[in-house]
């Protein structure tokens, strides 16, 4: 009997459907009047347009994996340098400049703190190759102005600091050519050094044959198989062979070209050694100006492909009318159903 009770209360709460429309109306009422008595800040927007050129970025495969700081693949590589745009375009550098050019514009901003810009800004990553700049403010004409003049600033930064960075990798171009140069002759002077090493030692065999005897065949097999080392276009030092003896001849011959070969090997050593120490010396007197280019470029790359400003700025409230009005609405609901649930748990208690 008490369910049967419990239950004709509720039906004639759903059945009261006038009730649920003034308990709607009056929450939109409310939203409505929220929305004017309490205005909402304002969100102002502008995109910041950076790339990465990934050809460049493709050339640098042989070099990434040997990093021994940050990503050490390309698709960390990448993300890593897009991140690095936003890390300094929120720098106190920037943010400082900024607030001192809005200052310039408006007095409204004479009493604005670095930590109070900071609160109002941010930045983050909205679609493939844009940076979106975000501030909110109450006033929605200064909010526009802040990431305008943010945006600017900050895209100012981020060309000087790219053409920095070009101009150190201009430098690293040059040194990585000085540091292939310098490979080359070293491996020039180790060929050098190899093949007087190893004539010693023939010369040592020689002197121990028969000096009125031509050389037995296979010396003669083992000496033209350690002559074609020496010999081969890849080389980067060839033996000297216009007056290599020939076949029938004997070990005097042969330990005289030796001799002259030493005497060629030793000359060209000398000149390697000059050569390598004037690369070295070019290679050294770039280096602090590479160094100083990587510190003053803040350490972003020059793969980076920063667009023209080109932005439209784009402004709206964070809670519009509407918004607000629905929401009233649905409080308004949510507060009928409540209404009936204790006038039907109120009902049970009386019959009790």
């Amino acid at each position: 009997m008490e369910s049967w009770k419990i239950r004709d209360e509720a039906l004639r709460s759903v059945s009261q459907w006038y009730l649920v429309l003034i308990f709607i109306v009056v929450g939109a009422l409310i939203g409505f009047l929220i929305s004017y008595l309490v205005p909402s800040p304002t969100r102002a927007t502008a995109d910041l347009y950076v790339g990465i050129d990934v050809v460049r970025v493709n050339e640098m495969e042989h070099v990434i994996p040997l990093a021994k700081e940050e990503p050490l693949n390309l698709d960390d590589y990448k993300n890593w340098q897009l991140k690095q745009v936003a890390d300094i375009i929120t720098t106190n550098m920037v943010i400082d400049n900024t607030i001192s050019v809005l200052r310039e514009k408006d007095p409204y901003w004479n009493d604005t703190s670095r930590e109070d810009f900071y609160k109002a800004i941010d930045i983050y990553w909205y679609d493939a190759g844009i940076w979106q700049l975000e501030a909110v403010l109450d006033n929605g004409d200064m909010a526009a102005m802040a990431v305008e003049t943010w945006l600017e600033t900050g895209h100012q930064k981020l060309t000087e600091l790219i053409t920095i960075s070009e101009t150190a990798a201009s430098l690293d171009n040059q040194i990585w050519s000085f540091t292939k140069a310098i490979g080359v002759v070293k491996e020039r002077r180790a060929i050098l050094r190899t093949f007087l090493s190893s004539s010693d030692e023939w010369k040592s065999r020689f002197g121990d044959l028969d000096q009125n005897e031509p050389l037995a065949k296979e010396i003669q097999i083992e000496i033209n198989d350690w002559i074609r080392v020496y010999d081969t276009e890849n080389s980067s030092w060839q033996v000297p062979l216009d007056n290599f003896p020939k076949p029938e001849q004997d070990a005097p011959v042969y330990l005289q070209w030796i001799e002259e070969a030493q005497s060629t090997a030793n000359t060209a050593l000398q000149e390697t050694q000059k050569e390598m120490d004037f690369l070295q010396s070019d290679r050294d007197e770039i280096l602090p100006d590479y160094h100083q280019s990587l510190d003053d470029s803040l350490g972003l790359s020059a793969n980076l492909v920063l667009l023209p400003n080109t932005s439209v700025t784009t402004t709206a409230p964070i809670r519009s009318t509407d918004t607000l009005t629905l929401g009233g609405a649905f409080l308004g609901l949510i507060t009928w159903f409540l209404f009936v649930v204790v006038r039907i748990r109120n009902a049970g208690e009386t019959d009790d």
